[in-house]
């Protein structure tokens, strides 16, 4: 199976998941957190990159947002120390 990973930069070509990206967006808003979790090859990343970054950095949806620092990390034997090491 062909897999395709969408990022920011595929953000206008990323359809269908517009109601989720609000929804995550929604989420961020309320709680300023957000745990996306699925098995893989479910679209995490893709809804990651080309919604929600795209979204945050464009400042559109979230006051601010556009300031932010996005970082992409992926997982390993300790996240929390490489999670530390960006701070």
């Amino acid at each position: 199976m062909a897999y395709f990973d969408f990022n920011k930069a595929d953000a206008d070509n990323f359809y269908g998941r517009g109601r989720l990206t609000d929804d995550c967006l929604a989420h961020i808003r309320q709680h300023n957190f957000l745990a996306l979790l699925g098995a893989s090859g479910s679209g995490k990343s893709s809804l990651i990159r080309a919604g929600l970054l795209y979204s945050l950095q464009s400042g559109g949806k979230i006051a601010g947002s556009e300031h932010w620092r996005q970082y992409l990390i992926t997982p390993t034997d300790n996240p929390l120390q490489r999670l530390a090491r960006l701070c």
